[in-house]
């Protein structure tokens, strides 16, 4: 069951809690008209060995709610970087670069300005994508969530709970 907590606390649960069992999600409340689902099990949709997961997950995401999903997924360890937006109609855009072996797995739709505006899509550039990467594009789409507590200051808590692992391997939220 979710439970009302703190962002601080949401987002020190997610990144403690079990990756095998039910890893941890936190839900914001609305921010600036966007709800944002935080967990480092979300990760695993881009990791797979099969990167047009990513596409597909926001997509199907996007049609079920009938609104735009955008998803944004860094992880330190193998330098994986990756951000998608779809709407109801479909996938709009979708990235996915894997510094581990330094290569684009997922490159879907046209570059946004966010995107073309920064040097690792600049032509002849050699700088890959990162994490700053990852969160200034989220900053240009809707919300960086890094800058929330600054944002946000007098903000209602937000809902912790856990994914359930489906038998097929797409993780569903329990709240």
């Amino acid at each position: 069951q979710g439970r009302p907590v703190s962002w601080e606390e949401g987002i020190e649960s997610i990144h403690s809690g079990s990756h095998l069992e039910a890893p941890s999600v936190f839900v914001t409340p609305e921010l600036d008209g966007w709800v944002l689902v935080a967990s480092s099990a979300y990760f695993d949709v881009v990791s797979d060995a099969e990167p047009d997961r990513l596409r597909r997950f926001v997509g199907d995401t996007a049609a079920q709610l009938r609104t735009e999903v955008q998803f944004f997924a860094t992880h330190r360890v193998v330098e994986g970087h990756a951000w998608a937006m779809a709407d109801a109609r479909g996938i709009r855009r979708a990235y996915f670069y894997l510094g581990e072996v330094d290569e684009c797995l997922l490159d879907v739709g046209e570059k946004t300005r966010a995107e073309e505006a920064l040097k690792c899509f600049a032509p002849g550039s050699t700088t890959v994508p990162d994490e700053s990467t990852v969160m200034q594009i989220a900053r240009a789409w809707s919300v960086d969530p890094t800058e929330l507590a600054e944002r946000f200051p007098q903000v209602a808590p937000g809902y912790l709970g856990t994914i359930a692992r489906a038998t097929s391997g797409d993780a569903e939220i329990e709240t």
